[in-house]
């Protein structure tokens, strides 16, 4: 926790975050420190260790403390009143939320030192231990151990940092960052998502703490299946970076103190996110498209409507959807994985995929998760 919430508490604070968006965006910001700070490392030759997280931490908290005293003007951080009932609920909603989903993946793991006997496994378990012996965490030459160039490395940046810290065995290590992220990334980031769009009510607040938790397809099922740790972690920050876009485009209920402040923390997010896994970032893309098609319709009808030149105002924005969705399809194109890479054959029918995306239910998994649904088959207790 202290490795996943400190830096990024730093930078954001620092930015003027506070209350509950403080605690939701934090974990986003610090998986952005941490895999940048890898990738750099080698570049000044710094082995991996908590040092190079420390120096860019004050570096861009110092940026962000500066910055945003200059965009806002020497406005004074106004903290405001605690409102202790819905401090209370907010506390109340975070608890329950990691208890639903940490039990479960306590069950699902069985014990600290246990590890999952599935395919993409021997990769992440080698290339952990390979930043520990090489000392170096870039994404940029992870995949080097096995011939490969780039591979996103923030999951195992961070795996690597609280082993080399804490000196405890690697696997211990991954159940305690997995732990930590799917009980409390996760759900925090749904709870913020859902008071940007629906409001910083009580109600609001529990509800989306207990959904989060509620569901077999995400987070149980990307660290059975695969394990797809790389993408656990990139899809657990999904929720942060939509509410981030939403409140960028003026359609939040609980917006920051500037909009310029909101677009500062939104890209202090993403580079995050591009580490942990490409396919986030693709995500996120697609969920941003009908909130922009919206906020977009709104702006062009009020900029027709009181423009004296309508229909050239009308060509303007018409020209601006144009280069608009020319950037997103460029950026589909440059950041997904080559079709090539996708040599595997379908396995379900399409009425059947779309079935299971309707319903939450994975390859088969459950839609809501129940007491009889287990998946720690498939980790090995070396203890036993």
């Amino acid at each position: 926790m202290a490795i996943l919430y400190i830096p990024g508490t730093v930078v954001a604070f620092a930015g003027r975050l506070w209350g509950f968006s403080l605690l939701a965006v934090s974990p986003a910001i610090t998986v952005t420190l941490v895999s940048v700070a890898a990738v750099l490392a080698p570049m000044v030759n710094l082995p991996w260790s908590p040092v190079p997280v420390l120096a860019l931490t004050l570096l861009i908290g110092a940026f962000a403390f500066v910055l945003t005293r200059l965009i806002l003007r020497g406005q004074k951080l106004s903290l405001g009143a605690i409102n202790w009932r819905s401090a209370g609920w907010c506390a109340a909603a975070v608890l329950v939320a990691a208890f639903l989903v940490g039990r479960r993946v306590v069950q699902v793991v069985g014990r600290p030192g246990a590890f999952s006997q599935t395919f993409d496994n021997v990769f992440h378990l080698n290339a952990i231990r390979y930043i520990q012996e090489t000392g170096s965490a870039s994404s940029l030459n992870i995949s080097s151990m096995t011939g490969g160039s780039f591979y996103p490395g923030a999951w195992h940046d961070i795996v690597a940092l609280l082993a080399t810290v804490t000196s405890v065995e690697i696997p211990v290590a991954v159940n305690a960052v997995n732990l930590v992220v799917a009980s409390l990334v996760w759900p925090l980031g749904c709870m913020f998502l859902a008071r940007t769009i629906a409001g910083p009510r009580a109600s609001v607040t529990v509800t989306a703490g207990i959904l989060s938790g509620a569901f077999g397809a995400f987070p149980l099922l990307l660290i059975d299946f695969g394990v797809l740790y790389p993408n656990f972690l990139g899809n657990a920050l999904i929720p942060v970076a939509f509410g981030l876009g939403i409140r960028l485009l003026g359609l939040g209920r609980e917006p920051l103190e500037s909009r310029w402040m909101e677009g500062l923390v939104l890209v202090a997010v993403l580079p995050g996110m591009a580490l942990a896994h490409p396919s986030s970032i693709m995500a996120f893309l697609a969920f941003m498209v009908p909130p922009l098609l919206f906020s977009w319709g709104r702006s062009s009808a009020k900029f027709f409507r009181d423009s004296p030149r309508s229909w050239p105002a009308l060509v303007g924005m018409l020209a601006a959807l144009g280069g608009g969705s020319g950037v997103l399809v460029l950026l589909w194109q440059k950041l997904r994985p080559l079709e090539e890479a996708a040599f595997w054959p379908p396995i379900e029918s399409t009425g059947r995929a779309i079935g299971e995306v309707l319903t939450s239910s994975a390859i088969g998994r459950p839609g809501v998760v129940d007491r009889d649904v287990t998946v720690g088959r498939r980790h090995y207790d070396p203890y036993q």
